[in-house]
């Protein structure tokens, strides 16, 4: 029998965030390429009905690439928005599921420094990107109510999902490379190639 405690009233202000971190490597010797990605996304909403949400979320992304076969570094940051509905479903006292769908718009802006073997000597070569995407995603997770205003939450944020972007990369210097233009849609589960966990607070006033 579910409690007046494993509902989401009607009408309450819904606030929260979620943190995320990845890092993986891939070769445990040379060459090895390092990826690290930092999530934070701070979120607020209104229960419009028993359980189901409604809301805006903004989204900060730092990240990091390292090749040291090829002595490349790539650095960026990316900034976005999300407008969501998110729906709770009581499992046992204090305990719930949740799905939550959202489409959402984000720019990007990155550095990448390489060593350019084809000069005699060596060079160090830089270059600037930036690019644009937009999309469809669906995120499942648990939430536990510490208290009736208080949660905490767990997520597989974009397992499924639909998204279009496009990037362009410019040489810092004149001559020092060719520009280049990447259009790229993806579709289905992972669609940013890995699966993001995230740990995420929410009040509800």
């Amino acid at each position: 029998m579910m409690t007046t405690r494993a509902q989401i009233s009607k009408g309450a202000i819904w606030l929260g965030g979620n943190i995320g971190y990845n890092k993986s490597k891939m070769g445990s010797d040379t060459p090895y390429l390092q990826t690290s990605n930092l999530n934070i996304s701070p979120a607020v909403g209104i229960v419009v009905k028993e359980n189901l949400v409604v809301g805006i979320g903004l989204l900060y992304r730092r990240g990091k690439s390292e090749h040291n076969g090829n002595q490349l570094e790539s650095k960026g940051n990316t900034y976005g928005v999300n407008i969501f509905v998110r729906k709770y479903i009581p499992v046992v006292n204090r305990l719930y599921i949740f799905g939550e769908a959202g489409a959402g718009y984000s720019t990007s802006k990155g550095h990448e420094t390489w060593l350019n073997y084809y000069t005699n000597p060596a060079t160090q070569t830089k270059s600037t990107s930036k690019g644009w995407s937009t999309g469809l995603n669906v995120t499942p997770g648990l939430s536990f109510a510490v208290t009736k205003k208080f949660h905490l939450e767990t997520s597989l944020n974009s397992l499924l999902g639909v998204s279009y972007s496009k990037s362009e990369t410019t040489p810092d210097k004149p001559n020092t490379g060719n520009p280049s233009k990447n259009e790229n849609f993806t579709a289905g589960l992972f669609t940013d190639g890995k699966v993001q966990f995230n740990i995420g607070c929410r009040f509800l006033l």
